[in-house]
């Protein structure tokens, strides 16, 4: 039994009319009475704690009365509802994702974690809370709150939008959160600056639409514009260095490295580079690294902007030429002193065999 019972009572009344009265057998009402969250369970003989007996049943007093009247109170005992709290999870409408979980709070205890769906069984007027927490770049819903006066189903509806990556200096990670035709952007990094009237080339751009399929997970290397002379990160090539007839090599301060690239891949691979190119969704190309050389015009480098299909080629008279889809970017045949082709996923060096720096000769993209 539980609930209250307030003033839910049906009162027997016996008249003896003026007589001594044994005990007499009565059937009891079936119950009248209702109270919102219950069900009405049996009837309780004389207090709330008495003898219950269930409605429509036969009830004999315990003693004999003589009085001329005498009245028997029979209190309603009351059972609490039980409603089902139903919850499930959705991610830009699907039920199957892995844009996060949810935890359920009812009556101030945590009766569920980490669920995509559940349900259970509590007492009528039961508060209950549903928290959810985002995963895979997702946007978890608000929390739903409420109180139970029936059985109920509730939604966690989340939603996935779009997942930004900048460059940290390794390969990334994205788990496919929902199923669906996914837009992919990539930009290569820019090649290092010399000065503002020598700037290294954008990176290149790329943009297209795949299916890709939950759970999936998915690589990316960003690419790194470098600040000097340093290659950037994810295939940008080396700016120029000179070597001494001892064997001691110097960067020339005026060479300057190019941009690395940006790629998706199914494989995790160090680099763009060490990746098969099967295993290869997309890459947009770095920028060509910038130069100067002994204040000649001419010699002037603006680097090469990145490409997507082919990459552009340096400026001046010694700038690099521009990769394509098949082969890396080649040296200029103007420069006796340039250093290496670019390749798949590896801009193409500056020299690095001179004797002298009166020159400098920047890096590729990656």
């Amino acid at each position: 039994t539980g609930g209250s019972t307030g003033n839910t009572t049906k009162t027997i009344y016996l008249n003896a009319n003026g007589n001594a009265m044994s005990s007499q057998a009565v059937t009891l009402a079936a119950n009248g009475f209702s109270k919102t969250g219950h069900s009405f369970s049996k009837w309780a003989a004389g207090s709330a704690s008495g003898t219950q007996y269930g409605a429509s049943t036969s009830y004999t007093p315990s003693v004999a009365y003589n009085a001329a009247t005498f009245g028997t109170t029979m209190y309603a005992i009351w059972t609490i509802n039980k409603y089902t709290l139903s919850v499930s999870s959705t991610c830009n409408g699907k039920t199957s994702h892995s844009c996060g979980t949810f935890s359920v709070v009812v009556a101030g205890s945590t009766v569920a974690t980490g669920k995509t769906s559940w349900s259970g069984s509590y007492n009528y007027n039961s508060s209950y809370s549903i928290t959810s927490t985002a995963a895979n770049g997702a946007t978890a819903p608000a929390a739903i709150t409420g109180t139970l006066t029936a059985a109920a189903s509730k939604t966690a509806a989340f939603t996935f939008s779009s997942k930004t990556f900048s460059y940290t200096g390794g390969m990334q990670s994205f788990t496919v959160p929902v199923a669906g035709t996914y837009t992919i952007e990539l930009w290569g990094a820019q090649g290092a600056d010399y000065s503002t009237g020598s700037l290294g080339g954008v990176g290149g751009y790329v943009k297209g639409n795949r299916s890709l399929t939950l759970n999936t997970v998915h690589y990316i290397g960003v690419g790194q514009k470098p600040s000097s002379y340093n290659a950037g990160y994810n295939g940008g090539g080396t700016g120029n260095k000179y070597c001494q007839g001892s064997g001691v090599c110097t960067w020339v301060a005026n060479s300057r490295g190019g941009g690395g690239a940006t790629h998706i891949a199914v494989t995790n691979n160090a680099v763009l580079a060490s990746t098969t190119k099967s295993n290869v969704i997309a890459v947009a190309g770095g920028g060509g690294g910038a130069r100067y050389a002994d204040g000649l015009i001419n010699n002037t480098v603006t680097g090469g902007l990145g490409g997507a299909a082919t990459g552009g080629n340096g400026s001046g008279n010694y700038g690099g030429k521009g990769g394509s889809q098949t082969a890396g970017g080649s040296i200029n045949t103007n420069s006796s002193y340039a250093y290496a082709n670019g390749s798949f996923g590896q801009g193409g060096a500056g020299c690095n065999t001179r004797t002298t720096n009166s020159a400098a000769n920047a890096g590729g993209g990656g």
